[in-house]
């Protein structure tokens, strides 16, 4: 293990054990094992072996190691901490089948672990090859639950199994009356199977014609076919074909409402500026009739640029009137009665 990991375990168990007795040490020890130590198995076959952690005098409260097992004769398929006496992983527990390791860091939190055989994780193999298959600890630690985190490892286990080749099928045997004796494990008879009505059996699908699903490996879609038929998310590939345009109609929809909401909010945005124009066209109107009255030159030079104001507001005013004329006559079609007669209102 790398030194800031064992550090970190160190630290974990100092906190998870502050309020356990400071009582000495000496005389107790711990130690890695594993469960079952020994048993035979077929090659094909797959077995769990427990690592586990015995603590009997002292209540333990970290552990962490490393296992090496032979990769040419076991290979790991899975790993389960559902039993383990571990609630607080520093890193959770991991393998590599090209290497031959298993790594585990973990915390047991206070009070701690005190007993004969506490389960760390649980180990599925599957035998690979005939042959003897030991399993040892490369490295391990357990530390007290005695707020200083003492190591107390004492020894770490090892276990031998026994791979053996797969057992031969057996081979049917001629009796002395002529007879072929059934092996043992299979029926002496078989269930008859009744043809269907008409007393012919449809014949077998084309290869290319066998019914395809396809979940998540685009491999799946080669392997069945051109003409074969293909099943995407529980739909056929047609049923699949209609959805996708299903779904972008609507959501052509939903961002054309969209558009026509945020349209409509504009409209009404700027019939609200054209009010403020307005009114403030208005007011300086006649602010330019008052100065109108009593025509001095100041009053002149301001007189025009009043002047020039109101005409950038009527201009801007022209420009948000006909922007939202063509607003309106795009989101409200014509009237079904046709256009109005001239004069009419």
């Amino acid at each position: 293990m790398e030194e800031k990991t064992k550090h970190f375990i160190i630290c974990a168990a100092v906190i998870a054990g502050s309020l356990a007795a400071f009582a000495p040490t000496s005389g107790f020890a711990a130690s890695l094992l594993f469960s079952p130590t020994s048993g035979s198995h077929a090659v094909g076959h797959s077995f769990t072996v427990a690592i586990q952690a015995s603590s009997a005098d002292k209540a333990m409260n970290a552990a962490q190691g490393t296992v090496s097992f032979p990769i040419d004769k076991l290979q790991v398929v899975g790993l389960s901490t559902a039993d383990s006496i571990v609630n607080l992983w520093v890193q959770q527990p991991s393998y590599s089948n090209h290497d031959g390791v298993i790594n585990f860091e973990g915390v047991v939190t206070n009070p701690g672990f005190q007993g004969a055989a506490g389960t760390i994780l649980e180990v599925t193999f599957m035998a690979r090859a005939p042959g003897s298959v030991a399993l040892s600890f490369s490295s391990g630690d357990v530390l007290a639950n005695d707020g200083k985190g003492t190591n107390i490892t004492d020894g770490l286990g090892s276990a031998t199994f026994t791979v053996i080749p797969q057992p031969p099928t057996p081979a049917p045997t001629t009796t002395a009356s002529g007879s072929v004796a059934v092996p043992s494990g299979i029926p002496a008879t078989l269930p008859l199977i009744t043809p269907p009505p008409g007393g012919q059996f449809p014949p077998p699908a084309p290869p290319n014609e066998v019914e395809c699903v396809f979940t998540h490996n685009i491999f799946d879609l080669w392997q069945c076919g051109v003409t074969g038929r293909i099943a995407v998310f529980g739909l056929e590939w047609g049923a699949f074909i209609v959805f996708l345009v299903l779904m972008g109609a609507l959501a052509t929809i939903v961002v054309y409402a969209i558009i026509h909401r945020v349209q409509l909010w504009k409209i009404r945005n700027d019939k609200e500026i054209i009010a403020i124009r307005t009114a403030l066209r208005e007011d300086l109107r006649r602010i330019e009739d008052h100065l109108e009255e009593d025509m001095t030159p100041d009053r002149m030079a301001h007189a025009e640029r009043i002047r020039k104001t109101i005409e950038t507001i009527e201009r801007d005013l022209a420009e948000d009137i006909r922007r939202i004329d063509f607003i309106e006559k795009e989101n409200d079609p014509p009237s079904s009665a046709g256009p109005l007669p001239p004069g009419s209102s």
